[in-house]
């Protein structure tokens, strides 16, 4: 199912490290200057101490100011509240245990300093998982391998001389099973995927899935007609070990350094243990984001008509111009995705009256939902359900 020609994968590596470590453009520092007027000086100071401000800022330019300033606020607390700094080094009682039953593996980085992580979903034990471990429980391991592999990238950032905020992951659905797919299991990974998306903003540089069944690579392409296309861009559904390899050399993975299911003759760190090695490490464990003067924010914020002293109102009244330039580019994508609505109208009503197809489709998507959690990836949706047939969002009738 993997469409991408070497030019592409080429263009797609260039633009994801330019994106990493470009410097702020005007755009972005007058964007740092009305955030700084809505939460502070010695907030922006401090996420822009690590990684934290450029994901943000960069890797949320679609979205309101506000919905940014909040999403920093949110983290900042977080880091505050759940002393985020010393997570490595907080023995978690059970640890061994989860990792046992989540057992992902450590692969290195590719050649620009992504740590690769492989996750086989078919060993993964969630019902025994969700009897075992809270949700908090889940959550908080969960938060603690993220750590451990923003860590690598620190370790990355120094050794590239640039920063590197993104990592790659294979997942692989090798004898995976719905069984395990209870109504517990569903909450536990909707659970994973919401705290990864509000906590962990743009850390993900590419997907890769293998040997999936065809019935998830068909509702996959459903889903890409109204998921947010940077998201879609970033998972490639692979259609064989070969086409995985061939993304994972791309990449600088070497052979010899791939898993031993892929042909290579790495056997991979499991992730206690790179948890165990980055807590007795010396080094960083935070990359650093772009430099920038606060001189040169009040240039550009004074250039677009706000000083990060004074009214943010201006800046917001630019962003709202700049809107309208592509409010008929939004009426055309609007439009697109009601037709896509549309023609998925049509398949749920036909799918309301064939029981058994409609299960399985639904269990496709808790597969995808299970695949976002899985990498601290959240699609933004935005679609409108319409039936053709009665003209109104069949959810509300109760059929869905």
């Amino acid at each position: 199912m993997s469409s991408n020609t070497n030019e592409d994968e080429t263009k797609i590596w260039t633009d994801m490290i330019a994106a990493e470590s470009d410097p702020f453009s005007t755009e972005e520092l007058r964007r740092i200057g009305a955030i700084t007027k809505i939460l502070g000086k010695e907030a922006v100071e401090a996420v822009s101490q690590s990684d934290v401000l450029l994901r943000h800022v960069r890797g949320m330019m679609h979205r309101e100011l506000d919905d940014v300033a909040a999403s920093i606020k949110e983290v900042l607390d977080w880091m505050k509240e759940d002393n985020v700094s010393e997570l490595i080094d907080r023995d978690i009682p059970r640890a061994e245990e989860f990792h046992k039953l989540w057992p992902g593996k450590f692969y290195g980085c590719d050649k620009y300093g992504h740590p690769i992580i492989v996750d086989l979903l078919g060993e993964v034990k969630f019902t025994t998982l969700v009897e075992k471990f809270t949700p908090e429980e889940v959550v908080l391991f969960r938060a603690q391998t993220m750590e451990a592999i923003i860590a690598e990238k620190a370790r990355a950032t120094v050794k590239h001389g640039r920063t590197v905020s993104r990592n790659i992951y294979v997942v692989d659905f090798d004898n995976f099973s719905f069984s395990q797919f209870s109504s517990e299991v569903r909450g536990l990974l909707k659970e994973i995927a919401g705290y990864s998306n509000k906590r962990y903003v743009e850390t993900v540089a590419r997907v890769y899935v293998t040997r999936t069944p065809i019935f998830l690579q068909l509702i996959w392409r459903v889903v890409q007609g109204w998921a947010d296309p940077g998201t879609i861009r970033k998972v490639v559904f692979t259609s064989s070990n070969d086409d995985v390899v061939n993304h994972l050399l791309q990449c600088g993975m070497e052979k010899k350094n791939m898993p031993t299911w892929l042909g290579g003759e790495a056997e991979g760190e499991l992730i206690f243990d790179l948890v165990q090695r980055i807590r007795k490490s010396e080094g960083p464990r935070t990359p650093t984001g772009p430099k920038f003067s606060w001189e040169a924010v009040e240039r550009a914020s004074t250039a677009g008509g706000v000083g990060i002293e004074g009214d943010a109102g201006p800046f917001h009244n630019g962003e709202k111009a700049k809107k309208g330039k592509k409010e008929k580019g939004d009426q055309s994508r609007k439009a697109a995705r009601e037709r896509q609505g549309a023609v998925l109208g049509v398949i749920m009503t036909l799918l309301h009256s064939m029981w058994l197809a409609l299960r399985v489709v639904l269990q496709a998507f808790a597969v995808i939902l299970l695949l976002f959690a899985v990498v601290n990836l959240m699609p933004r949706f935005e679609v409108v359900w319409t039936d053709p047939l009665l003209g109104v969002d069949p959810r509300k009738m109760g059929a869905y």
